[in-house]
């Protein structure tokens, strides 16, 4: 099974605050494969986080990472 790790980054400079959910393959054969969601509101990414199993804690850690660190 691949290593793959997930997160959540803020778009910088776009008003108002957009969202995107990223994932990246560790263990591509060419580098590392990153996918990444279409930005979303924060109402958008936190529902999309809640239907796929996040906790409600999970889900403000990786938003206050994400504004704290905007790509």
């Amino acid at each position: 099974m691949p290593n793959e790790k997930w997160g959540v980054a803020k778009v910088k400079g776009i008003e108002p605050e957009q969202f995107f959910i990223f994932l990246i393959n560790t263990e591509g054969s060419k580098g590392p494969l990153m996918r990444a969601s279409e930005f979303l509101s924060e109402e958008e990414l936190r529902s999309d986080m809640k239907s796929n199993g996040s906790t409600e804690a999970e889900i403000n850690s990786l938003i206050e990472r994400a504004r704290a660190n905007p790509k």
